[in-house]
């Protein structure tokens, strides 16, 4: 849920209430940096259909699973040096002398920059894998299926905060055509899901009607990036799960016209 499409979303109306015209004002600053096409179906036929798309795309990526305890050290620190940072700062120098080897044992572990690039995403794909995963075995209700997709992403932040700095810099990853493949793979697995999720919870009666799938999506998603990016600015000193919390109970309202 961390990378949508470009879009802007309207204010249809002054007369809505306070809560919804503050989402809309942030939803229609939001620029999406990927474009998708998104088709609804069954929860399960898309989480598979999706998953397959997503390892065919990245085969040639390292997967999460499969880094060593090295390797993942290599990546969590090129994440931290990314967020305290910038991109730039990413060397192999200054990441050797980060964690204590040489460039030459580095190299070792990693050929190049591009290669921990795609380690850090890689682990990104697999956290969303995973997340689907827990997902698929919950019981068989939308509405808190979608709330728990919405909130793990809260306590994955709130557990390594550094990690949003990287997430929600998409841009980091698009000037080579294999990086900017998993981003595209990694969002269209967030919304594909999402979305046949809002549509199952319309054929459970639990989702309104007079409102597009993809618009209930945008407002999600772009609520998600709106409380994220503000606690990135302000350095994380705030309870992100618990404006989370908050922020669901409202777009609860929103999905369901309660």
């Amino acid at each position: 849920m961390a990378i949508i499409a470009n879009r802007m979303i309207p204010s249809k109306t002054n007369r809505r209430p306070q809560n919804f015209t503050l989402l809309t004002f942030h939803f229609a600053a939001i620029i999406l940096s990927v474009n998708a096409h998104i088709h609804s179906a069954e929860f399960t036929f898309m989480y598979e259909e999706t998953k397959k798309a997503a390892d065919r795309q990245n085969d040639s990526d390292m997967a999460a699973d499969t880094l060593t305890p090295r390797q993942r050290e290599i990546v969590d620190a090129a994440i931290r040096l990314i967020s305290e940072h910038s991109i730039q700062e990413l060397t192999i120098k200054k990441l050797s002398a980060r964690i204590g080897v040489t460039e030459a044992a580095l190299y070792r572990h990693f050929p190049s920059k591009l290669d921990i690039l795609a380690a850090i995403l890689g682990m990104f794909r697999q956290n969303a894998v995973e997340v689907h995963t827990r997902l698929r075995d919950m019981p068989d209700d939308p509405l808190q299926q979608i709330e728990f997709l919405f909130m793990s992403h809260f306590r994955t932040f709130a557990a390594k905060p550094y990690l949003a700095d990287v997430v929600f810099s998409e841009e980091i990853f698009q000037n080579d055509s294999r990086l900017a493949d998993t981003v595209y793979s990694i969002m269209n697995l967030n919304l594909e899901i999402l979305q046949s999720l809002l549509e199952k919870g319309r054929l459970h009666g639990q989702v309104r009607e007079d409102m597009r799938v993809q618009e209930l999506t945008i407002i999600i998603v772009g609520s998600l990036r709106m409380l994220v990016t503000r606690w990135r600015l302000e350095r994380f000193r705030s309870d992100l799960e618990l404006q989370g919390r908050a922020m669901w109970e409202t777009l609860r309202r929103i999905i369901t016209r309660e």
